[in-house]
């Protein structure tokens, strides 16, 4: 059986890979041992943000923590939030959201910079962690152009969810590998997340997670450890 995770071990970062709340994959009990007792989402990513909410609540209820919702014009988290929770969707929706309340960003990036709030992002809340993310038109079958991001860590990275979506052409894929070898390309497979502390990571569901950088793309599966993943310096 797993040990509950310490608060001052709780990893900076979770980076799911697609359809969250949908599968038992073992995420979000995980979540739950240094959540608290409650998670602040942000569901407006979502086409559905009602049925994301109401998926998230049965999911944590489970776990015996509460889900809350953001005021809509809240410019700071409340107290107390030790686990931020941004759902999935469509990243230009995210960007929007965001960029209607800089202050509520800034306040957020503060909080994870203190280490006082661990980010868990899915699919778009995991896309937009970096200073560049892949264009939202070039996904899937597309190009792999990049556009700027939330930034909330300075690496040069880039994140690609849904890795293992039936509907994604390997071509694509492939082309994503050629034309970011420069850079880190975390693939991350739909059901499974990267739970990233400072320097290490653990991979966690029913999927993989691969780096790729230069050519190689090496796969991790779950229970494994990634040692020397460090998060870089803070924007």
């Amino acid at each position: 059986m797993r040990k509950m995770t310490p608060r001052n071990d709780a990893p900076r970062l979770v980076l799911h890979g697609g359809w969250e709340f949908t599968k038992d994959d073992g995420v979000d009990k995980i979540i739950s041992e240094f959540a608290g007792g409650k998670i602040l989402l942000i569901p407006d990513a979502s086409k559905f943000p009602e049925k994301q909410t109401e998926r998230a609540v049965e999911r944590y209820r489970l776990y015996k923590t509460r889900v809350l919702l953001l005021d809509k014009k809240a410019a700071v988290l409340p107290q107390g939030i030790r686990v931020l929770y941004v759902g999935g969707g469509q990243p230009t929706k995210l960007m929007t959201y965001f960029k209607n309340r800089p202050e509520l960003l800034e306040n957020i990036k503060a909080k994870w910079r203190r280490r006082e709030i661990t980010w868990c992002g899915c699919s778009a809340g995991a896309i937009t962690i970096m200073p560049r993310m892949l264009a939202p038109n070039s996904y899937g079958r597309g190009e792999a152009d990049l556009e700027l991001a939330l930034g909330l860590i300075n690496n040069n990275a880039i994140v690609v969810p849904h890795w293992n979506a039936d509907d994604t052409e390997e071509i694509w894929r492939q082309k994503v590998l050629k034309t970011h070898r420069g850079k880190l390309v975390i693939t991350i497979d739909e059901h499974t997340a990267l739970f990233w502390h400072q320097d290490k990571a653990e991979i966690i569901g029913l999927g993989t997670v691969g780096l790729a950088c230069r050519g190689q793309h090496k796969i991790y599966k779950n229970g494994q450890m990634i040692s020397g993943l460090k998060i870089q310096d803070h924007i």
